[in-house]
């Protein structure tokens, strides 16, 4: 019995993570960088204590992540560190034992070889190259900061150059200007010329960033510029997310907006309104599509869509800001849905979402200056019809304006009907455009309750992909894809791909973003797309999609 109640006792005290910990080298030169991960079996809230590091390494930077899988149905947990480290010296070095709650690593054995270059008298105290990784490993789309460093102790000269890191795989943005200061090196003066650059991958995988070089044109050891060796980045594929849609990775979002919760309007009146999406550490163009352009009670047209990137020495703030302009046909309250943006939260590696609430719009019957208007027009009519004698008893001022009127009135008939014929005319057109596909019945009919929002943004998309014009089709596209399938959730061109069902747009959308991603757009040919599209609103219209 006492056996038994002691096994019941340990079994009821809270298991203890196993941890381990392991480098990707064990050999590396001085001034390099190596990666420690630290694993813990199970979910843990206590970081490591990395303060007995600081004695041989310096801790460049480092990440955490969970990560969840299933074994024989049970969910499984592992909480990892990611820690990059700089020796502080050579020789034969050791990273002690790492301390998770109440459990330890094994300690791990290095060894630090003398770096060729700092044996160089030269190189070693006129001139010292550095480059610095925040984190070597980041997602797909999110930001890793690549810091370069060079020391000098004599002015550059003018001839001076410092390379740009170069790679087909993400997308680098400078950050911000130049920084110059003045330091201390292994109890030396140097002045630093300091760089800051934001990477940004664009497919997963391992991608390398081409090395760093400087050259003034004077004669070096080997007879090479100084340099830094390559630069790797492991790239992670988009995280699982429980509500499917885009991938927004970053660390602080922002959402706002500029309406009340309660709106005051009448029939016909628009109402301005503004939406702002606030993304750190990620480029502008990954930002979605931010409002629904559908309702029921109202007209909603997208007037202007500004991406904006502020580069600071934190990285990159993006912002995507929608202008947008609500014209009420129905009198009564309308509400504006709620909009909510889910996002992966980069630094604590989880789900997150910002959302902004409904928007209600009281709206009212059409203003006196409408009433008085429609007025004037019925007065008029009575006047001309009758010719009575109180048309007689105006001054001629009344009767000069009353002719004025009737002038105004019949150009507005005259161009009614002329609009009408052409409308007409366009409907017969598409009829007889379209012999490949079998109509639906009352096609006419459908036709001109065909939405008028989408005729319109199509109009738009066609404009620019004729002009060529690569970021304004972009927009416009998912603009109109929005009002094409209102009842889907399109917020980028995946989206727009799986709605239409074409394989043919998606391979076209995919060569839209390479223009985009690579600073192409100048090359890029709008023929091949707005044909496309031609072909998927033909479908939509005459048969069933």
């Amino acid at each position: 019995m006492r056996k038994l109640l002691l096994l019941c006792s340990l079994m009821s005290l809270p298991l203890q993570a196993a941890v381990n910990a392991q480098v990707n080298v064990q050999t590396l030169t001085l001034g390099e960088t190596l990666q420690l991960t630290i694993e813990a079996d199970q979910k843990v809230r206590q970081n490591p204590d990395l303060s007995a590091l600081s004695a041989q390494f310096r801790i460049v930077g480092s990440k955490q992540m969970t990560i969840s899988s299933y074994t024989g149905g049970e969910p499984r947990f592992t909480t990892r560190w990611r820690v990059i480290l700089r020796p502080l010296k050579q020789g034969a070095i050791s990273i002690p034992a790492i301390r998770v709650g109440d459990e330890r690593s094994l300690p791990i054995s290095l060894m630090v070889l003398a770096n060729e270059r700092s044996s160089n008298p030269l190189l070693s105290r006129q001139l010292i190259l550095e480059t610095e990784l925040d984190t070597n490993e980041i997602y797909l789309h999110s930001q890793s900061i690549l810091t370069v460093k060079l020391f000098h102790k004599q002015p550059l000269p003018e001839e001076a150059r410092l390379s740009h890191p170069v790679t087909t795989d993400a997308v680098i943005k400078p950050l911000g200007e130049d920084r110059r200061f003045s330091t201390r090196v292994r109890g030396q003066n140097y002045q630093v010329l300091e760089r800051r650059y934001g990477i940004y991958p664009q497919q997963t995988g391992l991608i390398r960033l081409e090395p760093i070089t400087y050259n003034d044109g004077k004669p070096r050891s080997l007879d090479q510029p100084l340099q830094k060796n390559a630069t790797e980045i492991a790239v992670l594929p988009q995280a699982h997310q429980k509500r499917p849609g885009y991938w927004l990775p970053t660390t602080q979002v922002l959402f706002e907006d500029n309406l009340q919760p309660r709106n005051s309007t009448s029939m016909g009146q628009p109402i301005k309104r503004t939406l702002t999406l606030e993304a750190h550490g990620i480029i502008a163009s990954e930002l979605p599509a931010l409002s629904p352009l559908k309702n029921e009670l109202a007209d909603i047209q997208l007037d202007n869509v500004i991406l904006e990137e502020q580069m600071t020495e934190k990285g990159i703030i993006s912002t995507r800001s929608e202008e947008l302009t609500i014209t009420p046909y129905e009198r009564g309250e309308i509400t504006l849905q709620e909009i909510r943006i889910p996002w992966w939260d980069v630094s604590q590696d989880r789900e997150k979402e910002v959302a902004l609430a409904p928007r209600l719009i009281n709206v009212s019957a059409a203003s006196n200056t409408d009433i008085l208007s429609s007025d004037s027009v019925v007065h008029t009519d009575a006047v001309t019809a009758t010719g009575t004698a109180e048309m007689a008893e105006d001054t001629p001022d009344s009767a000069s304006q009353s002719t004025f009127l009737i002038w105004i009135l019949t150009a507005l008939a005259v161009i009614s009907s002329l609009g009408w014929l052409y409308s007409f005319h366009r409907i017969r057109n598409s009829k007889e455009k379209a012999p490949e596909f079998t109509p639906l019945e009352n096609s006419v009919e459908d036709i001109e309750h065909y939405d008028l929002a989408e005729a319109s943004s199509f109009g738009e998309l066609t404009q620019a992909c004729d002009q060529n014009h690569c970021a304004a089709s972009q927009i416009l596209l998912l603009e109109w894809a929005q009002h094409s399938w209102p009842d889907d959730e399109i917020y980028n061109n995946e989206d727009v791909a799986r709605a239409s069902g074409s394989q043919t747009l998606q391979l076209l959308l995919m060569d839209m973003e390479h223009h985009l991603n690579h600073d192409e757009e100048h090359l890029w040919k709008g023929d091949l797309l707005i044909e496309a599209l031609d072909k998927i609103r033909e479908r939509k219209l005459y048969g069933s999609y």
